[in-house]
């Protein structure tokens, strides 16, 4: 039986984006061409999750003890990345969080795997967002579903 904690919160994605990141983390990463393109960009510590809407967002959060085993059809978009968590503390957050504003999650350190799971990006609004993690060796960046269409980002 698979354990897992869920979290879920309403995030004001300002800049069009929202951040997952080690409470310790300082370096921001760089929004590329690529990174736009697949709504994701990430340094070791933190990942910088791109939205299509810069209102509140829905994003649930599950830490597993295992890696996800389920349709993606239902979704948008899929990415999978590496998420060092040194401090033992997740960190959900906006760009205009404090740092008495962001939300924490107390996990184990070490190395998880974050797959981010991307809900209504045609709409422009009610998109929302998923993110699973569970402990994991370091991996690559992947991209397990890419969305159809691609809507300009106003803050590129």
């Amino acid at each position: 039986m698979v354990m897992t904690r869920r979290f879920e919160y309403e995030i004001f994605a300002e800049c069009q984006q929202f951040f997952l990141q080690d409470e310790r983390a300082e370096e921001y990463p760089d929004w590329t061409g690529e990174e736009v393109y697949r709504l994701l960009a990430v340094q070791p510590r933190i990942m910088s999750v791109g939205t299509t809407s810069d209102t509140f967002v829905t994003v649930v959060v599950e830490i597993n003890d295992s890696e996800p085993d389920e349709d993606m059809s239902v979704w948008d978009q899929v990415n999978e990345s590496t998420l060092e968590i040194t401090s033992g503390r997740l960190v959900i957050a906006c760009v205009g969080d404090g740092p008495l504003d962001a939300r924490r999650i107390e996990v184990l350190s070490g190395s998880y795997r974050a797959r981010i799971y991307y809900g209504n990006l045609s709409l422009l609004t009610d998109d929302h967002y998923r993110v699973v993690l569970w402990r994991a060796p370091p991996g690559p960046l992947l991209v397990l579903k890419q969305r159809r269409q691609i809507h300009a980002c106003h803050w590129v």
